[in-house]
């Protein structure tokens, strides 16, 4: 298999993740993901996951991480081309809330939380 890789077109704001994403790549991806975020992006971007060869945990952990720091800059993140054990996964750990656009996610107040008053 393939090197694992983070590619971007800047033109049409696609990120893709290519080759394994396993506990043993998530290191090396996560620091290419640290150089895709230093650059100019468009605001709206998709995330195609198509390519992702072998997967466990950590690749919903990454995913999980792109999509918060990507949210926390300002950007509208759409991920795409999960494969079934992907989706499985994203159910498994209850994180479908990344594959769902920004006004479909829940919003702190129509959650079940409590926030408590400062003391």
């Amino acid at each position: 298999m393939s090197k694992p890789a983070l590619e971007v077109d800047k033109n049409t704001g696609t990120l893709k993740f290519r080759g394994s994403l396993t506990i043993a790549t998530a290191a090396e991806l996560y620091r290419q993901l640290q150089s895709v975020l230093a650059i100019e992006l468009p605001k709206t971007l998709t995330l195609d996951c198509q390519q992702i060869g072998n997967a466990d945990s950590a690749a919903i952990g990454l995913l999980v991480e792109a999509h918060r720091q990507l949210s926390a800059g300002g950007k509208v993140l759409s991920i795409v081309g999960l494969s079934e054990k992907l989706s499985s996964l994203v159910h498994l750990y209850g994180v479908e809330w990344i594959l769902s656009p920004p006004s479909a996610q829940p919003s702190p107040q129509s959650t079940n939380a409590t926030l408590l008053p400062d003391e």
